[in-house]
């Protein structure tokens, strides 16, 4: 009995428009069931290759770009619910232990300290503030991507680290819609902060108001008419002075929110580990080779698997700028370096993001680099700037855009896995002058030409770049403006460009729109949208069975 088995697989990547085949295996299988046949010409020997024959390149690391809508509602609160003692709260703050306030100290300013794990209660007891409570209060939504990334926005970052909470906009003080005013009950006050502020909020429930790198506690409810309560003045009394806030002292009423994290008697509470079952790091802090302890994120434990880089916008809140840039171009972020075909080179990485013995993040990793270096603001890199955003132009802190074509910053980021250059609208302005850019570029590179990702890289067929493993991750809110300066665009009634369709390969997306549309909002066939599918066949797209038609868009398929 003979059985023949055709193993045959296409394997494409939409960023390359490559296409790549693996040759097909025929497998000629001799299976004897009780029967003796005679062969007197045996069917030769297949050689199997080392990688999963369902991969084509099984070597080959991941490519990660972040598409990243830096818009001022990123940096907006992680937690609106009350605050339950019994949920865990993730934040740079330990949700298992006690923090005591640290006066300002020189470079590294005020800041939360480990002191010591709660009582059997759950509670502080007075003796401090409980990490999980200041992680509910304070935490900014954008931290929690820090945090998982990266360990983490280090303000300190030395033999010890301090991390510190994302700068908040001044307008974001009692702002109901970007960081709203929490109330912690008297019941639990004392369970949650120390003692001797405790003793200030008396019987009245704590009040909790956020801004700029500060969290105020009130004891009482700040009612005064907006612009009379500001992040410099709340209950409209100067310099932060009222009598209603309660804080570490009575010239300072407001605590910095940053905190140590990851010191020698708090590190293994939080120790990054690798679950073998899962295949998954947790955790935050990890050891290296100088003793000490760093927090750590995806970034650091999966640097030999991984390359990363960073799109973002300019510093332009006109509605006619145009999509994104390239801030940080695709690399390996680790003290290791791989060549085109992922073999492990012999030199160390000249442009690794951190110290391969203490962990220590490198402020200007791409210094000296004949593409992609820092342009003359002295920093630069991945890490870098997914960590400060924000805060990286000193004449300019707190400022985020206000007007976000998250369209074209993603699609700007294909095109860079393309190998094509920049769309021309994405750097117009930009004259490569250190101070007349510093502004619209907060004080950091952004790259006008780029070079392939990918270039010299072949797959194992030798004919392109099929294996590939590319991954766009966009970091927005749901409201977004003037976007759709993007292939195939002819509308601009809020100011987008009228932009032809593309080509190599093929992109129109108010058609491809248009087909989403169809398949979600019409019923008859001849509304409907055909289309070829992947494998060249016409389809239509007519309303699913079953689909609830939208009744404002009874013909989707119209709508550009």
């Amino acid at each position: 009995m003979y059985l023949s088995t055709l193993f045959t697989a296409i394997k494409s990547n939409p960023f390359k428009s490559r296409v790549v085949q693996i040759a097909a295996i025929a497998l000629l299988t001799t299976i004897t069931l009780g029967v003796v046949i005679s062969q007197t010409v045996l069917p030769p020997l297949v050689v199997l290759p080392a990688e999963p024959l369902d991969m084509n390149g099984a070597k080959t690391k991941g490519n990660l770009t972040l598409a990243l809508s830096v818009e001022f509602p990123t940096v907006g609160q992680t937690y609106r619910d009350t605050f339950d003692v019994d949920k865990i709260y993730v934040g740079y703050f330990d949700p298992k232990s006690c923090y005591k306030n640290v006066s300002s100290s020189g470079s590294k300013g005020a800041y939360f300290d480990w002191i010591d794990a709660p009582n059997s209660s759950g509670s502080c007891g007075g003796g401090g503030f409980h990490g999980n409570f200041l992680n509910w209060a304070t935490s900014s939504a954008i931290d929690i991507m820090r945090y998982g990334l990266t360990g983490g926005n280090r303000t300190t970052d030395d033999a010890s680290t301090i991390v510190e909470r994302a700068w908040l906009p001044d307008n974001f003080y009692s702002n109901n819609a970007y960081f709203s005013e929490k109330v912690l009950p008297n019941a639990l006050v004392l369970k949650m902060i120390e003692r001797s502020v405790a003793n200030k909020v008396g019987s009245n429930d704590l009040y909790i108001y956020n801004c700029r790198n500060r969290v105020y506690f009130a004891i009482t409810q700040d009612t005064n008419a907006s612009g009379q309560s500001t992040c410099a003045s709340p209950f409209g009394v100067a310099n932060a002075l009222s009598p209603q806030l309660v804080g570490p002292n009575t010239n300072t009423t407001y605590y910095e929110v940053r905190n140590i994290v990851c010191d020698p008697n708090s590190a293994r509470n939080r120790l990054m580990t690798y679950d073998t079952k899962t295949r998954r790091w947790n955790g935050l802090c990890y050891p290296y080779p100088s003793g000490k302890y760093k927090p750590v994120g995806q970034f650091q434990v999966n640097a030999d698997n991984l390359r990363v880089s960073v799109f973002s916008y300019l510093q332009d809140n006109s509605r006619t700028r145009y999509g994104g840039v390239l801030r940080a171009p695709l690399k390996y972020l680790g003290p290791k370096n791989y060549d085109v075909n992922f073999n492990l080179n012999a030199a160390a990485n000249v442009n690794s993001e951190w110290d391969v013995d203490t962990g220590v993040f490198t402020v200007n990793p791409q210094s000296g680099h004949a593409t992609y270096g820092d342009q003359g603001y002295g920093q630069s890199g991945v890490i870098n700037y997914v960590n400060k955003f924000g805060t990286l132009d000193p004449s300019a802190i707190g400022s985020y855009k206000s007007l976000d074509p998250l369209s074209e910053l993603y699609y700007e980021a294909i095109r860079y896995l393309q190998g094509k250059q920049p769309t021309p609208d994405a750097t117009a302005g930009l004259t490569g002058n250190v101070s007349s850019d510093k502004a619209i570029q907060e004080n950091y590179p952004a790259y006008r030409a780029w070079t392939d990702p990918f270039a010299g890289f072949v797959d194992l067929s030798g004919t392109g770049k099929g294996c590939l493993r590319n991954s766009i991750l966009t970091i927005a809110d749901v409201f977004t403006h003037s976007d759709r300066s993007v292939p195939g665009n002819s509308n601009t009634g809020v100011q987008d460009l009228v932009r032809s369709a593309g080509t190599n390969p093929a992109l129109d997306t108010t058609f491809w729109t248009n087909v989403v549309g169809s398949f979600e909002s019409t019923s008859t066939a001849t509304a409907a949208l055909q289309y070829n599918d992947s494998q060249g066949r016409t389809q239509t797209a007519g309303n699913l069975v079953g689909n609830t038609l939208y009744p404002a868009l009874s013909n989707a398929s119209a709508v550009n």
